[in-house]
């Protein structure tokens, strides 16, 4: 019988997942003593992130991006991404050359070397 290599990754990336886990906190999701309201909380915290990770894929998507692109394509929406702007308190910006993130606001750009 054929096996979907995408479901025998996901397989994979659960195992271990569980096996972190278990490591971490001493028991299986199944002999867990939480409630159903700190499952609850747990899940609504997990897509909070979710929708954190879609909302940067679309700012990666308006910028031009799409999988027949190298990153050296791409041409960055400047509405969606600033130059040598902080966009947090420890001074990430994002690169209007190559629309990379960067955690240093006093670095150039490890991708395409702009400053």
């Amino acid at each position: 019988m054929k096996k979907d290599q995408i479901v025998e990754l996901v397989k994979k990336k659960l195992d271990s997942r569980s096996k972190l886990g278990i490591g971490k906190y001493n028991t299986t999701l199944f002999d867990s003593p939480d409630g159903f309201y700190v499952f609850l909380n747990h899940l609504q915290e997990e897509l909070f992130d979710a929708s954190l990770y879609i909302e940067k894929l679309k700012q990666i998507n308006s910028s031009g991006y799409s999988d027949n692109k190298s990153i050296n394509d791409i041409k960055v929406n400047p509405e969606v991404l600033s130059v040598r702007k902080p966009l947090d308190a420890q001074g990430s910006w994002n690169c209007l050359s190559c629309g990379r993130l960067h955690s240093s606001y006093l670095s150039d750009c490890q991708v395409c070397g702009k400053k």
